[in-house]
């Protein structure tokens, strides 16, 4: 950690980095080639082009299921938006604790009417009334835009911490270059400020996250203390916080005059779940993806990028490396020089980041050891990032993995996707894979596709089951499914009303004991360098994520009354299941079924023979119940 504190206080700024005497050469002209090669194949692209249409509204509603989501904060959002005008279709998909609504603006809105239709609808859903406990809504105008090349930041011996703060400084000096409008970091994980107590503490002291927040209040952020007059000038009274190394952290005194370090373990950890996880090569890495927007010179900003990364390799450590993680499929002069196809892993919705990681990884690690593999990178928890106007990333998810896999002759893509289809059923048993090559331009999905739309969510759920068994009857159609995907386990602990209300107790303070014994709770903020590091106080290792150490966990009394046991609280714990994502289309519940083609047969020639079972289908379906077959809907 030592290592790592040093590192960060010598990459203040862009011209942190501590130069090496060992100058890794062989990196510089690795790097210099693919540069060159890459950039001379993209098209300049300059003058004003077509303004990105499309945005998302992201709500978050923490604790809320899916469903409650959807006709609490969906709903109003998509209301509201599509009040605006202007508006050529909304989607949505509502998730547990999160709203993420798509807007996508009709094509006669001229092109430079479009930041200002961005700034309105910020303005609308800004002012929608939304439940207690929920966040204001975020319009992201970037969702759209297209990244032009994206760089794997990496090297073997360096922490996560060391590699987000490598990343950042580079993202910084790569602002600075020719028609660089945007540089992104994906795969940098969340580093905290871990406070770690056992249960036993916990009720002994009737130590509450109140308590740990009050004792850290004023030593980590700057606290205004006021300013006086002083004859003819005013000063400033500068109380600035004691915290800036662990040690002084853990001095913070509670109530009864015990320092903190006292009963809580202190040390810096990254947030747990990881939200996504990064390798190239199998080495964990950050991405940083650029984009020239939408009126910037592409190979201007290659060869200026280039360029700067030549300079700055020469005074990395040796071991740090950054290699060519993707490029544009569409935006090539000639054909494409990277040749690279993409494997989508899915699990079963609920599934842990950390079983979807150990899947990937057996799928990462065959195709490394095939013949005309170069390279192979792994991005799990979320999608890849956009790269042609028809490529989407998948929303954050634990459940979901994609692998970008590099080969030295397009040649070989077909024979290595259809190894991966034979061997994926060995590797990942529980896993839906699916093997395609980046779309260029917006080709169609290779796929069988119907839409339902209709006013009951249990009941599209079970027209959606049907729709799929007459997909999976007719037997030559695979991945039949439904992109709602499965439903998900859920515990509801069942709370004594009677007990709660006696000991003077409500649902929030119980709540927050049972996210103490599992993902822990924020009670503050740790600066370290350009950053905020959240303080997580949480139960030992050894006392979460087990429903034991759940049901050992206690509660703290903000009355002064002392711990109470949560087994006192909880009658049974409910095993049930819940919607992780309800998706609707325009103000609609829809839910789209989905089919492929095997290799030998058409989209065409596979629709031709479902159509009629589908259309029957269709015609007998409920009132206030519809099928869509068309992608304009």
């Amino acid at each position: 950690m030592l290592r790592m504190d040093k590192m960060r206080q010598s990459l203040a700024g862009v011209r942190g980095f501590v130069p090496r005497k060992v100058v890794a050469i062989g990196l510089v002209v690795m790097l210099s080639v693919a540069g060159v090669c890459i950039f001379r194949t993209f098209a300049p692209r300059t003058g004003a082009a077509s303004a990105v249409r499309i945005a998302q509204i992201v709500t978050d509603y923490p604790g809320a299921s899916a469903e409650t989501v959807a006709a609490r904060v969906t709903d109003p959002v998509e209301t509201a938006a599509e009040r605006m005008g202007r508006v050529r279709r909304t989607a949505s998909t509502s998730y547990p604790g999160r709203s993420v609504v798509t807007v996508e603006l009709r094509d006669d809105v001229p092109a430079e009417a479009v930041p200002q239709a961005w700034n309105e609808l910020q303005r609308r859903v800004g002012g929608t009334p939304l439940p207690p406990g929920c966040s204001a809504p975020v319009v992201n105008e970037d969702y759209g835009e297209v990244y032009d090349v994206v760089y794997a930041l990496s090297g073997d011996g360096f922490s996560p911490a060391d590699l987000k703060a490598y990343a950042k400084a580079l993202r910084r000096d790569l602002r600075l270059c020719a028609d660089v409008a945007k540089v992104d970091l994906l795969g940098d994980r969340q580093q905290i400020v871990a406070l770690e107590i056992s249960r036993a503490k916990i009720a002994a002291l009737g130590l509450s996250p109140e308590t740990v927040a009050a004792a850290l209040a004023g030593r980590t952020v700057p606290t205004d203390a006021g300013s006086l007059r002083l004859g003819d000038k005013r000063i400033r009274l500068d109380l600035a916080p004691r915290a800036t190394t662990l040690e002084d952290l853990v001095r913070a005194r509670l109530p009864d005059g015990l320092a903190l370090g006292d009963v809580c373990a202190a040390r810096f950890d990254y947030a747990d779940p990881p939200a996504v996880l990064v390798r190239r090569k199998g080495r964990p890495c950050v991405a940083l993806a650029l984009s020239a927007g939408t009126d910037g010179d592409v190979a201007r900003m290659g060869h200026a990028v280039a360029r700067r990364l030549r300079e700055r390799l020469s005074a990395w450590p040796v071991g740090l490396c950054a290699e060519v993680l993707a490029t544009p499929s569409g935006r090539l002069a000639s054909g494409a020089r990277h040749p690279q196809f993409v494997v989508s892993v899915w699990l079963p919705e609920g599934t842990a980041i950390e079983r979807t990681d150990g899947c990937v990884a057996k799928i990462a690690d065959f195709l490394a050891k095939q013949d005309g593999v170069t390279g192979v990178t792994s991005i799990v928890g979320a999608g890849l990032l956009r790269l042609s106007p028809s490529e989407f990333p998948e929303d954050p998810n634990p459940a979901y993995g994609l692998l970008l896999v590099d080969v030295d002759d397009a040649g070989r893509r077909a024979e290595l996707m259809r190894q991966i289809a034979g061997v994926a059923p060995t590797l990942a048993p529980d896993a839906d894979v699916v093997c395609r090559r980046l779309r260029r331009g917006r080709e169609a999905e290779p796929e069988v596709r119907v839409r339902l739309f209709g006013p009951d969510l249990a009941r599209l759920r079970a027209l959606g089951e049907e729709a799929c068994a007459i997909l999976r009857a007719e037997g030559r159609l695979m991945r039949v499914q439904t992109d709602w995907r499965n439903r998900a386990d859920v515990i509801e602990p069942v709370i004594s009303e009677a007990r709660a209300a006696k000991l003077g107790l409500d649902r929030a303070e119980i709540a927050r004991a049972f996210r103490f014994a599992t993902d822990g709770v924020t009670v503050g903020a740790f600066p370290l360098g350009d950053e905020m590091l959240p303080i997580v106080l949480r139960a030992k290792r050894n006392e979460r994520d087990t429903l034991v150490g759940v049901r050992a966990a206690w509660l703290w009394r903000t009355d002064g009354g002392g711990a109470v046991p949560l087994a006192q609280l909880v009658d049974a714990e409910r095993q049930t299941s819940e919607e992780r994502r309800v998706r609707r289309r325009d103000g609609q519940l829809c839910l789209t079924v989905t089919g492929d083609p095997r290799d030998s047969e058409s989209v065409a020639a596979a629709w031709s023979r479902v159509r009629p079972a589908l259309a029957a289908f269709a015609a007998r379906l409920p009132s206030g119940y519809r099928m869509s077959f068309s992608d304009d809907e």
